[in-house]
């Protein structure tokens, strides 16, 4: 814990004042750059490239331009549901703190048929394989704000909810603590959580108020349990809203959120390559070389490309094309290390269609490889629905056709 002196305005004197906001999570001072591993507003437009939005009986989410927010609305219809979730799960990494900072408006009027939940967690309803179901979230619901751990260490998804009178700090921001702030959920507020996982770490929740960072209530386990508080760290930001008793139709508000890895974060992760060992013919038709994408069990996971390769067995000149997402029509998919990889492949197939165009170029009668940047967008996972991205090399011939090898390198994070 740290501490300073500061002179109390009123007596004179000096006083220690403890500053919980000057050290992270592993209880280092903040005196290095924190590495952005993502953020995100709503300025333009709602992010589609990087949110998933699931909308049930009626809900809505609406993009306010002048406000850089989208609004999430329900009816008054039972089961009435909005959730936009990073497609992105942001890698933890052992050792460093994680800071998520997230801006938004818990619920637009006081509502107790309504939940609504902001935080970094996902749900095991979602995806319904894998280690669903972890992470730490801000709730309104019942008429009352609560923090809430979620685990799915028993095999089944159990909330662990502390209601705003509970919280274990000694500011419940009901206006009689050293704030002196009385919490509104109506109100836009900056919520903030850091992880110290390692599997039984503390997590620390709290607000951002006036530029200082008041801590609410945190999750001890070191010492406490007998295993880890939840199955991973590895997580994505979601904001969600449901209609439970049908009362009176609502919304909620998601602005603006970053996560932070403090003090760095070096890009670890398996590293593996697949090159096609026989060539494809390519002609003046886009077809796919090889495409790989992550397999059954490891929904959870995600997986960045670094580079692609592509080779040409005759003089002949070639587009080379590198897609995220692109639906492909045949082919089968085959593990690529079925004991060590999360990745499976696919050589066969016959057409690609849609997707995100991320990288192109030409081929003459040599080789070409693309190295990409680790960048904190482009990784490719798996949908709420449960549908895996595809990445995915193609080519076709600016004339006669040629025959064409290819292979992609990738890095997959768990």
């Amino acid at each position: 814990m740290t501490s300073f002196l500061a002179r109390n305005p009123v007596t004179g004197k000096l006083e220690e004042i403890l500053a919980l906001s000057n050290s992270d999570a592993f209880g280092r001072q903040r005196v290095s750059d924190p590495e952005t591993l993502f953020e995100m507003n709503h300025i333009y437009d709602k992010q589609s490239l990087y949110v998933e939005e699931v909308l049930t009986s009626g809900g809505t989410g609406t993009h306010l331009p002048n406000e850089a927010a989208v609004q999430m609305a329900v009816t008054t219809t039972v089961g009435s549901r909005v959730v936009r979730q990073t497609k992105r799960y942001f890698n933890y990494q052992a050792g460093k703190s994680l800071l998520v900072m997230l801006t938004g408006v818990l619920v637009n009027a006081t509502n107790t048929g309504v939940r609504s939940r902001i935080g970094f967690f996902d749900d095991a309803s979602d995806k319904t394989v894998d280690s669903g179901g972890n992470g730490i979230f801000f709730e309104y619901s019942g008429g009352t704000v609560k923090i809430v751990k979620r685990s799915f260490i028993s095999g089944s998804q159990v909330d662990t909810a502390i209601s705003q009178g509970a919280w274990s700090e000694s500011d419940q921001l009901d206006g009689t603590g050293p704030s002196g702030i009385t919490l509104d959920p109506t109100k836009a507020q900056i919520f903030w959580m850091d992880l110290e996982w390692l599997g039984v770490g503390t997590v620390r929740c709290g607000i951002v108020h006036n530029g200082e960072y008041i801590t609410l209530h945190k999750f001890h386990h070191a010492n406490n349990i007998a295993s880890v508080y939840m199955t991973r760290a590895s997580l994505p930001v979601r904001y969600e809203i449901q209609q439970i008793t049908g009362a009176a139709a609502a919304s909620m508000k998601q602005i603006c959120c970053t996560v932070i890895s403090e003090g760095g974060h070096p890009k670890t992760g398996r590293i593996f390559s697949r090159p096609r060992t026989t060539t494809v013919s390519i002609n003046t038709t886009l077809l796919p070389i090889i495409a790989i994408r992550l397999r059954a069990g490891y929904e959870r996971a995600m997986l960045q490309l670094l580079s692609s390769d592509i080779l040409t067995t005759a003089n002949q000149q070639l587009i080379y094309q590198v897609y995220y997402g692109a639906t492909l029509t045949g082919g089968a998919w085959v593990a690529h290390d079925a004991t060590n990889s999360g990745v499976e492949y696919n050589i066969s197939a016959t057409a690609i269609s849609g997707g995100r165009l991320i990288d192109s170029g030409y081929v003459g009668s040599v080789n070409r490889q693309s190295t990409f940047e680790l960048d904190a967008f482009d990784q490719a996972g798996v949908s709420i629905a449960g549908v895996p991205e595809t990445i995915t090399l193609a080519g076709l011939a600016t004339g006669a056709g040629t025959t064409t090898y290819g292979s992609l390198t990738w890095q997959e994070m768990y």
